[in-house]
């Protein structure tokens, strides 16, 4: 569980987030697509560390810049 908004947010937040993901056929998350997941959420470092260890836990990147989202897709 996260808080978030004053809130706790179940770990199947994240599953949703990261079945949404694998349904297109993809290995990675953007951070936008994160925090459109949550909105009004902003993490405190503890709060994104969990979320980016859960996310790489399901062996699935995050990226957060075009540019790298680029990269990423190009390989």
């Amino acid at each position: 569980m996260f808080a978030c908004c004053g809130e706790l947010v179940e770990s199947e937040a994240i599953d949703a987030l990261l079945f949404r993901v694998r349904a297109k056929d993809r290995v990675h998350v953007t951070t936008g697509e994160i925090f459109a997941a949550f909105p009004g959420f902003e993490p405190s470092t503890d709060e994104l560390a969990a979320i980016h260890a859960r996310v790489e836990a399901a062996g699935m990147q995050i990226v957060d810049a075009p540019a790298k989202l680029a990269e990423v897709l190009s390989r």
